[in-house]
């Protein structure tokens, strides 16, 4: 794990030497959890066991219920019917405390107080640490007397006091000591809580590996993949992002020679990364595939020692779906999906809804809710770089009735940053449409290019799959895609683009002179941006039917029954918001800025729709 004292965000922690340890050693880690208010230290029982719902710990309750809804999909490809052992859809979290302890003590393990009870029908969590308050020289000598030792619980934290610092038995490769640091306390707490998720990933993963499953288990296991990258233990994680520093990392990945050499190749359809471990590049048939990959290696070797090359001979139809999410619409009801809102930055009143061109194509034309009440008219639309993005201006006097607080994939209110770095290292997003309401989804290709189109999409385009069903339906045009942060305070998402094309098929082009689907014949007779023009891949869609891939690997040749080649199918088109937001800035001039809703405070964030315990 990356040493955390390298932290971006503002007055990150440094680590003791202690906690640096507990992270790189995976011997110190949980077992059993009841909770108890207490004003001042008083005398009680040897240990106290105070629960929490698992919602007080938002980056574990947020895995749990990804690797849930994971395991539906890993038991029916298993075939399994076993009900008994599958994942609660609430458990509790359950820790002890070790003698002593205050009320303010208890605060630095979660801001929530607690309850010393829970019903018998409440599902404890397997992970069960132990924690002991070094507060005074009594402490120390309950901890010397190996009360602590003796106790049976795989993860047992030692908090010190500021002013009470004795060393404790550094011998004991068990026990995780640290100070009254809040963030490093509740940091550790989640990497226990987590750990057995990271044992059941890892069984999944091993179980996945027999020969019948392992064809038919490629996007499960690439599911599994990203969330195991998102605990704790495998992360280093922010303690805080300041949307006011600029990015100094750079935003395309795949190196510009390779790029342009592909670019002029009339035989290369489109190219991209592909689940941030290969490279594809889609061809026509006639390409001989030999000669392409060898001078692709030889453009950039270490490139290519990153990422598999995989070349197959397809080519890419999309379809426009019209539709974060409400309905909107045109005043010819074509329906698409209100992402989002942004507000004028120096004027809040100035409010724009954030939806697709191919809904709205013409500046000034008006928009409507789905029961045709209207909201707003078009003030900027584009197709420029790679984008199918418009902006409604909200009118005012419908302005209280818009909610511009940005919701992440529970619904709950946040902050939201416009992510404009590389989208190599984000593997789940969420979106939430007007048809399908929350998805979830792996970006299969953080950058890809369709020659199709003009080349200034450049970097803006990408690639998503839905995990459990399609990531997006025909009507989530529009919605906003983000992803979670690593972090233990979940107060804020990364926004990373817009959904603009769904239900994308490959078909293979079997004729070497031609391209069946040459999308530019397609357009020929439309104007571009057109509504017609989103029917009309509609009809192209229908009318030709997909085949089996052929694929420059060692399962060349096995159709799409046997699981191999479902890897490119049911795939979404997106793009990046930050450029899109960038065009509008550029189109309305002078000092025109806008921003997504980013003053949700913490505690606002982690409280919303939660209720009492």
């Amino acid at each position: 794990m990356p040493d955390n004292s390298q932290h971006k965000g503002r007055n990150a922690p440094e680590r003791t030497k202690n906690v640096e340890n507990y992270f790189s050693n995976p011997s110190r880690r949980v077992q059993k959890p009841v909770l108890e208010e207490n004003t001042e230290a008083e005398p009680r029982s040897s240990i106290t066991y105070l629960f929490w719902h698992a919602k007080h710990f938002q980056h574990f309750h947020y895995l749990y219920n990804l690797a849930r809804d994971c395991e539906n999909r890993v038991e029916k490809l298993k075939q399994s019917n076993d009900l008994a052992k599958r994942m609660p859809e609430d458990v509790v979290i359950k820790i002890g405390i070790v003698g002593h302890f205050t009320k303010d003590n208890v605060k630095l393990i979660s801001k929530r107080s607690g309850k010393s009870k829970v019903s018998e029908d409440q599902h404890i969590w397997k992970a069960l640490p132990l924690v002991c308050f070094l507060n005074n020289t009594s402490q120390q000598s309950l901890f010397k007397k190996n009360v602590m030792r003796q106790e049976k619980a795989s993860h047992k934290i030692v908090i010190k006091s500021d002013n009470f610092c004795d060393k404790t038995d550094e011998a004991d490769n068990f026990i995780i000591s640290v100070g009254q640091d809040k963030d490093q306390i509740e940091e550790i707490i989640t990497s226990c809580i987590e750990e057995p998720l990271q044992h059941m990933l890892q069984k999944w993963l091993e179980d996945l590996k027999l020969d019948h499953l392992r064809r038919s288990a490629l996007d499960i296991n690439a599911e599994i993949e990203a969330i195991r990258k998102k605990l704790v233990s495998n992360n280093s994680i922010d303690t805080e992002v300041d949307f006011n520093i600029p990015s100094t990392r750079t935003e395309t990945v795949i190196p510009g020679n390779v790029k342009d050499y592909l670019f002029g190749r009339s035989d290369v359809n489109s190219f991209g990364l592909w689940r941030n471990s290969s490279f594809k590049v889609f061809v026509k048939r006639a390409t001989n595939v030999k000669e392409l990959k060898d001078e692709l290696k030889m453009l950039n070797k270490i490139f290519f020692q990153k990422y598999q090359l995989e070349v197959e001979m397809k080519n890419w139809a999309e379809m426009q779906t019209m539709m974060q999410g409400d309905p909107i619409q045109s005043k010819d009801e074509a329906t698409g999906t209100l992402g989002g809102f942004a507000t004028k930055t120096n004027n809040d009143q100035k409010i724009y809804a954030l939806t697709c061109n191919h809904l709205f194509p013409i500046e000034n034309e008006r928009a409507f809710t789905h029961d045709f009440e209207e909201i707003g008219a078009c003030v900027f639309t584009t197709r420029d770089k790679g984008c199918d993005f418009a902006a409604i201006e909200i009118k005012e006097s419908y302005s209280d009735s818009c909610d511009v607080a940005f919701r992440r994939d529970d619904k709950k209110k946040t902050n939201a940053n416009v992510y404009s770095d590389s989208l190599e290292g984000v593997n789940i997003v969420h979106k939430i449409g007007a048809t399908t309401g929350v998805t979830n989804g792996i970006i299969v290709s953080p950058e890809f290019y369709l020659k199709v189109t003009d080349e200034s999409t450049r970097e803006n385009v990408f690639l998503v799959k839905g995990t459990a069903e399609k990531f997006s339906e025909r009507g989530d045009s529009g919605s906003l895609i983000f992803s979670r942060p690593n972090r233990i305070q979940q107060n804020y998402v990364d926004v990373v683009g817009m959904v603009y094309a769904n239900d994308l098929t490959l078909y293979d082009d079997n004729d070497e002179n031609d391209d069946p689907i040459d999308q530019k014949k397609m357009k020929s007779k439309l104007p571009e941006g057109s509504r017609e023009e989103g029917a009309q891949n509609y009809e192209v869609n229908s009318e030709n039917k997909p085949t089996s891939s052929i694929c420059d690997n060692p399962d060349k040749g096995i159709n799409t029954a046997s699981g191999i080649h479902q890897d490119t199918n049911g795939i979404s088109f997106c793009y990046r918001l930050h450029t899109a937001l960038n065009l509008f800035k550029e189109n309305q001039g002078g000092n025109f800025e806008v921003k997504l809703k980013d003053d949700v405070s913490s505690s606002e964030s982690d409280d919303s729709n939660e209720g009492n315990n």
